[in-house]
């Protein structure tokens, strides 16, 4: 996935007068066939902060690898929750790993 795919499938912006949260979404695995989802909050950034600068925080979001990693092998990024180790899910099963 482009780093635009992966801010517009899992990284979300909601603002409220409080604050700005960056909210990243996660994959847990539940068993080899259950993939679960949860939105975490990885940025709390102040109410007045602008347009410019939300775009900024979400980029550096989509480089940040507690949420995002490049595969070894492929060189594609991907949340982690689809990452075998250094691996994609996609390599590792091209390379005999079964899930």
């Amino acid at each position: 996935m482009t780093d635009e795919e992966l801010i517009a499938r899992f990284i979300q912006v909601r603002r409220s007068e409080d604050e700005v949260l960056l909210l990243v979404q996660t994959i847990q695995w539940h068993g080899p066939h259950t993939p679960v989802s949860e939105c975490v909050v990885a940025k709390t950034l102040p109410p007045g902060t602008s347009d410019v600068q939300v775009e900024k925080a979400v980029s550096r979001l989509v480089t940040n690898r507690k949420y995002f990693r490049a595969c070894v092998e492929c060189h594609e990024r991907n949340p982690v929750g689809w990452m075998s180790g250094d691996s994609c899910h996609g390599c590792a099963e091209r390379d005999g790993i079964v899930f």
